[in-house]
């Protein structure tokens, strides 16, 4: 009777062992855009992973060009209770990285891969499908509310008042690299209308425009990758609309007489409709660029507001600091554009060289290269 209990006590040890021992193989589904600066940040990272770590397979679904990704990372997204989508965007077992900074999401990543080779954690894809029986808990650290600012670089908001976190991260969110491109295009544009009470409608439509779209992304009332599918549409619309502009503008030389600026009706129109869409491709792929810092601001929102009118507050107050850039670029190029009425006949000539060179190099760029403006 000693003996059979000492054997199984023996047994006993092992198979504590054997369980203390138990590893996993890990799946990583990777979601990204071809031309996010981002993505393109986060890949030699996400590429050695697979090198660093045997056990991990690593799935790539590009959604900028294959509305079937597209699509699917819209699934994960909802089936992991992500409201803000964004790329890069990462689901693994169960939890989700949106957005990529190396000192904070590259950690993180590790952390959870770590975790899940040697816990047991549900498969993201099967928590998507719907195969898997509940996601389960990972004891993984909340991530801290740390945002790398500009000259400041990393500053815990942590405890912070709630309008000082709306305005950081809104800055942050301006701060956009998908886009710098537009500013040359908005300063070019100006150049060749001129004429005070143009620029002010113009730039009236595009902040409308961006502003409204934002809003109802950020309310959680417009999911932006159902409107990828629009944006090569608005891409041909916005090259030719350069090509036109940057045509007119160094045809506008051909007389030796000082240009003037557009002031058709027709035309005028005509640019209004274009920065309309040009508000609305802008809007929808700083978004998708943003690093998910809309997703961040979401999470922050749902867990310190009381309100739903609180929290339409902060979001306005977001939208504010997001859109601060544009803000700052129609200023000065309204102020800007209106003095060089004043600056001499060849300074005028000089301006509308440049800018219908530099619109219709942005023409080449959209409708050939658009891969390089980060533009699907």
């Amino acid at each position: 009777m000693k003996l059979k209990l000492f054997f199984i006590f023996l047994l006993a040890i092992f198979a504590s062992a054997a369980f203390a021992a138990a590893s996993y193989n890990v799946t990583l589904y990777y979601f990204w855009g071809d031309g996010c600066p981002h993505c393109a940040a986060a890949e030699p990272f996400i590429s050695g992973l697979g090198q660093k770590y045997p056990f991990l397979t690593i799935e790539k679904f590009e959604v900028w060009h294959f509305p079937e990704n597209a699509l699917l990372f819209v699934n994960f997204s909802n089936a992991h209770g992500v409201d803000k989508k964004g790329t890069p965007g990462m689901f693994l077992g169960g939890q989700t990285i949106i957005g990529w900074d190396s000192d904070m999401a590259g950690a993180r990543l590790e952390t959870l891969i770590n975790f899940c080779h040697e816990n047991f954690c549900p498969d993201s894809w099967e928590i998507t499908t719907g195969t898997s029986a509940s996601h389960g808990s990972l004891a993984v650290r909340a991530e801290e509310l740390v945002l790398s600012l500009p000259l400041i670089g990393a500053a815990n908001l942590n405890g912070s008042p709630l309008a000082l976190i709306s305005l950081s991260i809104g800055f942050l969110d301006a701060l956009n690299p998908c886009t710098t491109w537009v500013v040359v295009y908005i300063l070019a544009l100006f150049v060749l209308v001129r004429e005070q009470k143009s620029l002010a409608l113009l730039a009236a439509a595009f902040l409308l425009t961006y502003g409204l779209i934002y809003y109802l992304v950020l309310a959680g009332w417009l999911n932006p990758l159902s409107l990828i599918g629009y944006l090569p549409i608005s891409r041909w619309i916005l090259g030719l609309g350069a090509l036109g502009a940057g045509i007119y503008g160094l045809l506008s030389l051909r007389n030796g007489t000082s240009p003037t600026g557009i002031a058709n009706p027709v035309v005028i129109q005509s640019l209004l409709l274009l920065l309309i869409v040009f508000a609305f491709s802008v809007t929808i792929l700083e978004y998708i660029c943003s690093s998910g810092l809309p997703d961040l601001f979401g999470r922050v929102l749902a867990s310190q507001t009381r309100s739903p009118l609180e929290a339409q507050l902060y979001r306005f107050l977001y939208l504010l600091a997001a859109m601060s850039g544009y803000l700052l670029v129609f200023a000065i190029s309204i102020s800007g554009v209106s003095a060089l009425t004043q600056a001499g006949e060849k300074n005028v000539k000089l301006a509308h060289m440049l800018a219908g060179a530099l619109l219709l190099f942005l023409a080449l760029m959209l409708l050939v290269f658009p891969s390089a403006l980060q533009f699907i």
